[in-house]
């Protein structure tokens, strides 16, 4: 008989989202349901850049790191300059500190370039469709420093997963398998987008710097876990150049 209802919902709000969904289910064999998005064209941005940003900054961070890292650890042994940099009178700890600072420089370069093609990909293509996009600038320059810290980590990772191989294919071999682990864990955010961080997800290193940045983006960050990330990624670096300068002892 025509019967319309009238929905109001926040596309930036998970619970909104699943209230409006309920709802559709329940009133629509009776009523023809429309649809009011009453959030800010920001937060529209922002919740969608939201669901893919994280994980795709991450999995550059991860990519963009390996091969540097192979390279900055292997060549020298395949080339035979590393010998010649063990005789000079430098401290053995500045030659492991010197390659991870480097591959993480490398590493953020890639992906504060992939994130800003993306954006203005994204912006070019609103454009071009004639839509009025709002982008949450302010919450995107705030993911530059969680952004580092996932270089740092992809890095670090790389560098020590590399240190104890002898040639070019088996450092290639480790660093695939660390990777692999890496691309596993943002990705898993993607299972649930809206999960909260919780005790056990924030205690795991990588997968907690996807869920921050997702948050941070949504307007919610949480200090307590941005500085559990970014103390995470820094006892990463530590402990990775450890390793790494473990079999620079033996060489």
């Amino acid at each position: 008989d025509g019967r319309i209802l009238r929905l109001s919902y926040s596309s930036a709000d998970p619970v909104s989202q699943v209230a409006r969904s309920r709802l559709e289910t329940a009133f629509a064999p009776e009523y023809s349901v429309e649809r009011h998005d009453v959030s800010p064209r920001s937060e529209r941005v922002a919740t969608a850049l939201a669901l893919a940003m994280p994980m795709l900054l991450l999995i550059m961070a991860a990519l963009s790191g390996m091969y540097p890292a192979i390279e900055a650890v292997v060549a020298d042994r395949e080339r035979g300059t590393q010998d010649t940099s063990l005789v000079t009178s430098a401290p053995r700890w500045i030659f492991p500190a010197a390659k991870l600072i480097s591959v993480a420089a490398i590493t953020l370069c890639s992906v504060v370039g992939s994130a800003v093609s993306t954006i203005a990909s994204f912006a070019h293509f609103a454009f071009n469709l004639g839509l009025d996009v709002d982008f949450p600038i302010g919450r995107l320059l705030a993911l530059v420093p969680l952004a580092a810290s996932a270089a740092l980590v992809a890095a670090s990772l790389a560098t020590a997963a590399a240190s104890p191989a002898r040639d070019f294919k088996q450092a290639q071999n480790f660093a695939t398998t660390t990777n692999s682990i890496l691309f596993l864990l943002p990705v898993a955010t993607m299972a649930n987008p809206e999960a909260p961080i919780s005790t056990i997800t924030g205690s795991i290193p990588y997968l907690n710097l996807a869920l921050v940045m997702r948050d941070v983006l949504l307007g919610r960050p949480d200090p307590f876990w941005i500085a559990v990330a970014c103390g995470e990624s820094v006892l990463i670096a530590i402990v990775a150049s450890a390793i790494a300068l473990r079999f620079l002892r033996r060489a």
